[in-house]
């Protein structure tokens, strides 16, 4: 989850209030595109590949998860809140 929002901060300006929000639909890798904060964006390599190893890491940790966002907890991963304010910095 760190690398993930290290390039989504580092390369996109995603700000931890909108990681929060993020959902997975905003993230269309075979496009490779990304919706961040309602602006459509080009993803880069970089980018890219952090958010796959990090969804296979998310989908091994919590395969039956029903939390429609990008990053997930160990807590948010049990309903459909957004991960707590510190892990998203």
């Amino acid at each position: 989850m760190r690398r993930l929002t290290l390039a989504l901060t580092g390369v996109h300006a995603a700000r931890p209030a909108t990681l929060r929000g993020q959902l997975l639909d905003d993230t269309g890798l075979p496009d490779r595109r990304i919706t961040i904060g309602g602006h459509p964006r080009r993803l880069d390599d970089l980018t890219a590949r952090t958010i796959t190893q990090y969804l296979f890491h998310r989908h091994r940790r919590w395969p039956r998860t029903i939390n429609p966002r990008l990053i997930v907890s160990e807590h948010s991963a049990q309903n459909e809140n957004p991960v707590s304010p510190h892990l998203a910095r």
